[in-house]
């Protein structure tokens, strides 16, 4: 169990506003949307790698409903902060790695999505992630 996971677990009630405010150290979640959101083609199909809580496409979703995603994590639950406003535009693909995804025949995407991922990646595979 990662020191993440033990975090949240103690977090209870309060893990999303916990996690807020530690992204929140990290990035503007609303500004970041309000820069990447132009650049989306409209009626995009998105992949987001490593898509953790969700919390992310809660912004995005809120200001484009004409976007679709595919959510992919490594991890068992994803996509837990999900709004009800977004959630039925966001296909849930727990246990998927990109490749895993692209063997299984998943679809193309117009757009991937990779934020606060990368670090999470061994060092000896981020060039074959980017790739």
């Amino acid at each position: 169990m990662t020191i993440g996971s033990v975090v949240r677990l103690l977090a209870g009630p309060f893990e999303r506003q916990l996690c807020a405010a530690y992204r929140a150290v990290f990035i503007n979640l609303v500004r970041c949307t309000e820069q990447i959101v132009a650049a989306i083609p409209l009626g995009a199909q998105i992949i987001d790698v490593g898509g953790g809580d969700g919390e992310i496409l809660n912004h995005l979703l809120r200001n484009r409903p004409d976007l679709r995603v595919s959510m992919l994590d490594l991890r068992d639950e994803i996509g837990l902060f999900l709004e009800p406003k977004v959630r039925g535009r966001v296909a849930l693909h727990p246990g998927t790695s990109l490749a895993k995804y692209r063997g299984d025949g998943g679809a193309r995407a117009d757009v991937l999505l990779v934020s606060d991922v990368v670090h999470h990646v061994p060092c000896e595979t981020r060039v074959q992630f980017v790739a």
